[in-house]
């Protein structure tokens, strides 16, 4: 059986930058990645670790959709914002526009699945002000 490719990025706390995590090692409890040009080795207490959740977004450019994303669906006439969170090892696409039902939460799957197009607008720990309740 051939191991699975599974990528990871982090978010720094005290630097404030999103880093492409190159190595990751379990008995040190540190990441080891790249933010712009710098290499940055951090323990696990100093950073965030998103996994990719396998999936792409709509987009020409195949934005690889990570853990912390947040994603704009389009379908129909429709556009919400949605955040991509795990909880308890399933991965959750959870409403944040303003809407009837806004804790509606749905298995990333599902929203990945439907008709409609799903494109990558940021994350929540570099774009914090997406996050804000408000229709799109």
């Amino acid at each position: 059986m051939e191991p699975q490719w599974i990528d990871y990025r982090a978010w720094h706390h005290d630097k404030k930058v999103m880093m492409h995590v190159s190595e990751i090692d379990f008995r040190k409890e540190r990441v080891k990645g790249r933010a712009k040009d710098e290499v940055i080795v951090a323990r696990f207490d100093e950073v965030v670790l998103m996994p990719w959740t396998t999936y792409y977004d709509d987009s020409y450019d195949d934005v690889m959709i990570y853990e912390g994303d947040i994603v704009e669906a389009t379908r129909k006439d429709m556009k919400k914002r949605f955040v991509i969170d795990d909880e308890m090892g399933v991965l959750l696409a959870r409403c944040i526009g303003d809407d009837p039902y806004p804790f509606v939460t749905f298995d990333l799957d599902m929203l990945i699945d439907d008709d409609g197009q799903i494109k990558v607008i940021g994350n929540a720990y570099e774009n914090p002000e997406l996050l804000e309740k408000k229709e799109v």
